[in-house]
């Protein structure tokens, strides 16, 4: 009975100790940090400074270093003049802390109106972030 026990005690402590090693490696790759439950988008708002109305035939959002369109989550939106052009659910897509991302909006002429990004994330971020880029496209441009 005494080495049923001591038996007993050494398996649960192994498997104790190795539980314990795997939680450190985890919290090793991105260090300790604690997230919010929210979701957070990065919103942008087109403006016409020439005419009265907002329109335009279709937008997307391309990150410049991997040549690729940036999909987000679909959202209602308060007005289809605010774009969503990150959205936490492309955090972990992001390789890199600092993502470079171009908005395109084509017009109804046919002219493509762009302005550029630097939207934070990648792996170990909680959230998305606009780190730079203007906070109102002029369509009319």
């Amino acid at each position: 009975m005494k080495n049923f026990k001591a038996l007993l005690f050494i398996i649960i402590s192994a498997i104790s100790i190795s539980s314990c090693v795997s939680q450190e490696e985890t919290k090793t790759k991105c260090g300790s940090i604690m997230c919010t439950d929210e979701f957070i988008m990065v919103p942008i708002r087109l403006i016409a400074t020439k005419s009265s109305t907002i329109s335009f035939k279709s937008y997307k959002v391309i990150n410049l270093a991997a040549g690729k369109q940036v999909r987000t989550k679909d959202v209602v939106r308060d007005s289809p003049a605010t774009l969503i052009i990150a959205d936490d659910s492309n955090r972990k897509d992001f390789p890199e802390s600092v993502q470079n991302l171009q908005l395109q909006v084509t017009r109804n002429d046919g002219r493509v109106v762009t302005a550029n990004y630097k939207i934070g994330g990648g792996k170990c971020a909680c959230h998305v972030s606009k780190l730079s880029g203007p906070d109102q496209v002029d369509i009319d441009q």
